[in-house]
């Protein structure tokens, strides 16, 4: 178990915004990495699982795709464990209640940020046009380059941040310095902000960015294609699971399970939109655009660690997180071959 200040430490620098969001501070916290011994735990079979509880932050989605993709009878038990902002994720894991995190590479910045205990051991490719920057239908504006000096909406943590910042400068432009940013920390101040023309363009995510252009009421700038975004998902697992052949085992095989799961969601789409719409309580037309486009896992190579390293330069250039942060430490390619589908 971690000490107080150290998780308190580690807290700290999370931000307490929406579901997306980056560490608010700096410095760090030591967290405990694996020991030396972890070099040589290998994962227990499947056969061995009984009796395993695996703690799966904000498992709840997961466990619905499982479900409808029959693939929800694990040898072991799940436990979703409740953590609905990034601040709580960090004390879940801090404190040792959580064993298996996925999460967007915008929230992992901030966990390397912050020292978290937690390893990534694979990876998600998602669609990249559901975040970008939008702009109301009926806007004169029609170039990125054309914000400057304007108001600008800002979903606070989310990859449109990221989206936006990558944007702002292939137009020579300072995304925290050439606009009037309003940071905005909710989804519907995020929503409400745009609806009610109090900025004149908005960096958001899907809800609501997508909906708001299917609808007619907004169209895009710019979103996630064209290499402004890599749309990464990672799995991130304790440090305490990583010495734990048993726990280890059960969370490799989960994986693998979601894994499959979304081969089957590619092809079943109507399926996995229904019952994702009705575990997180949203329209079936949000959770369509939501998942609309491929989705699969990816092992960790390199190039995947670079892809987080940018993301978290990007990312400190508007002063929240600390600069000059290598995130490799946080990757272990180890299991690869246990994660092939």
């Amino acid at each position: 178990m971690l000490s107080a200040a150290p998780v308190r430490r580690a807290i700290a620098l999370v931000g307490l915004v929406a579901a997306f969001v980056l560490v608010a501070g700096c410095g760090s916290s030591g967290g405990t990495p694996p020991s030396s011994a972890a070099a040589t735990v290998q994962p227990a079979p499947t056969t061995d699982l009984g009796g395993v509880t695996l703690r799966v932050a904000n498992g709840a989605p997961w466990q619905s795709q499982l479900t409808a993709a029959g693939l929800a009878n694990t040898p072991y038990q799940v436990k979703p464990v409740a953590a609905p902002t990034a601040k709580d994720i960090a004390a879940a894991f801090a404190s040792e209640r959580a064993d298996v995190i996925i999460f967007s590479d915008v929230a992992f910045a901030g966990y390397a940020a912050a020292d978290l205990p937690v390893s990534i051991v694979h990876a998600i490719q998602r669609p990249t046009n559901v975040c970008g920057v939008i702009v109301p239908k009926d806007s004169t504006i029609t170039s990125i380059a054309q914000l400057r000096g304007k108001t600008v909406g800002n979903g606070v943590g989310q990859a449109s941040e990221l989206v936006a910042i990558r944007a702002f400068q292939r137009v020579g432009l300072d995304f925290g310095k050439d606009v009037h940013r309003v940071d905005l920390t909710s989804p519907a101040d995020v929503q409400a902000a745009f609806l009610s023309g109090r900025v004149d363009a908005l960096a958001a995510c899907t809800p609501p960015a997508a909906s708001l252009v299917q609808e007619g009421r907004a169209r895009w700038l710019a979103n996630g294609d064209n290499g402004l975004w890599d749309a990464h998902l990672f799995w991130g697992l304790s440090h305490k699971v990583l010495n734990d052949p048993r726990k280890l085992g059960a969370a490799l095989d989960y994986i693998r399970r979601v894994d499959r799961s979304f081969v089957w969601g590619n092809t079943h789409n109507d399926e996995l939109v229904a019952a994702q719409a009705k575990t997180l309580g949203i329209p079936v037309a949000q959770a369509k655009l939501a998942y609309a486009g491929r989705t699969y896992g990816i092992p960790i190579t390199g190039q995947v660690v670079q892809s987080l390293q940018a993301t978290y330069d990007s990312l400190a250039t508007l002063g929240r997180i600390p600069a000059d942060k290598k995130v490799a430490g946080l990757f272990t390619e180890r299991f690869n071959p246990n994660l092939q589908a």
